[in-house]
């Protein structure tokens, strides 16, 4: 593109439409948009709406590219928001007046909590960004969890704790009568065979309505482990984190994090989180265990027994990042107090893992 290294290029992508069951080599769907450059200051953004119909936890789609700038366009490389994507090509060289065809391919995530999920991708040209490209992904048959993770207390002497899941339901789903949906099944994992799970899926609340029953002689809190949700419908089998402490224990909301780049700090990530302890003037000490060697922690009390905990991580380099490239990754957080330790598996997502919007 001439001189690109100096100026961003823009790009523009609007379209919408659906996307029907892809089998063997058939042709994808293709979706047609015009490379634009209106401001060199800023990044490029490509925005395509996407409705899938397809009973498939794979959705694959063209993206038709015209070059409608007087320059020539040139990446030479692809950077991914995650590795669930893949998308081809991955390096080229567009003249003024032609054309460039992107193959997007995306598995959806397991863990998704929308119904409309997407993805994005970067287009590098000499280390720099020129163009970026978004999407969601509208599912019409879909069935899926409403929120990230379930963070669970028992009262002392109760044995039970009743708790709402929101529910996320497609175009399908929410149009359709309820005698003819299919009730989800639902498991709880990780916990110990005496805990049982009961459930009823609430449709006119859009949410399930569940009841946990917690044996006598449970004692080594938090018990952490997740609940599956398999479904007939395009969402396929997803999972939640689930915890579980006393009402006497520490406790801390949320157990997914997400880092967002520091203000003023151009090489740190940073992630908010709250701690709750039993006395309201407990001083617990706080510290990571097992997950990135950069990872600090920092604890300011807000009263009333509620600590906020900072988390700062340093930024990688792209060419010793030790964090593997998934969608989640885990770290292991240590409480410890005067009479009582605790250890919380958290999972956290960072910057360049998110889907960018």
């Amino acid at each position: 593109m001439g001189s690109h290294s100096s100026c961003l290029a823009c790009f523009s992508l609007l379209a919408c439409f659906s996307l029907s069951v892809i089998a063997g080599d058939e042709i994808p769907p293709t979706v047609e948009g015009a490379l634009i450059r209106t401001n060199p200051l800023k990044p490029a953004m490509a925005k395509l709406s996407i409705t899938v119909q397809a009973e498939s936890r794979v959705v694959r789609f063209q993206a038709s590219v015209t070059n409608a700038t007087s320059e020539v366009f040139r990446f030479d490389r692809i950077e991914k928001s995650c590795s669930c994507q893949d998308v081809k090509p991955t390096s080229g060289n567009v003249e003024p007046g032609e054309k460039i065809v992107f193959t997007i391919e995306q598995e959806l995530s397991e863990f998704s909590h929308s119904q409309t999920p997407g993805g994005s991708f970067q287009l590098i040209s000499n280390g720099l960004p020129d163009a970026m490209v978004s999407y969601d992904i509208l599912l019409d048959s879909y069935l899926g969890f409403g929120a990230r993770f379930v963070d669970l207390s028992k009262k002392q002497k109760e044995n039970s704790v009743e708790f709402f899941i929101p529910i996320v339901l497609g175009e399908k789903q929410s149009n359709a009568a309820e005698e003819s949906l299919t009730e989800p099944f639902v498991e709880l994992v990780g916990f110990p065979s005496k805990f049982k799970l009961t459930t009823k899926m609430n449709w006119n609340r859009s949410g399930l309505d569940c009841k946990l029953d917690v044996p006598t002689q449970a004692s080594d809190y938090p018990y952490v482990g997740k609940i599956t949700l398999t479904t007939e419908y395009q969402s396929g089998l997803l999972t939640i984190p689930v915890s579980l402490s006393s009402g006497r224990a520490f406790q801390i909301h949320p157990l997914s994090l997400r880092f967002r780049r520091g203000e003023g700090d151009d090489n740190g990530w940073i992630a908010i989180a709250f701690l709750k302890c039993e006395a309201s003037d407990a001083k617990p000490i706080v510290d990571v265990i097992d997950g990135p060697s950069s990872l600090r922690i920092g604890t300011k009390s807000l009263g009333g027994g509620i600590k906020k905990l900072e988390f700062h991580m340093k930024v990688p380099s792209s060419s010793t990042d030790p964090l593997p490239n998934r969608q989640a990754r885990e770290l292991s957080v240590r409480v410890r107090g005067a009479k009582l330790t605790q250890i919380f598996n958290l999972r956290f997502t960072t910057p360049t893992m998110r889907t960018l919007r």
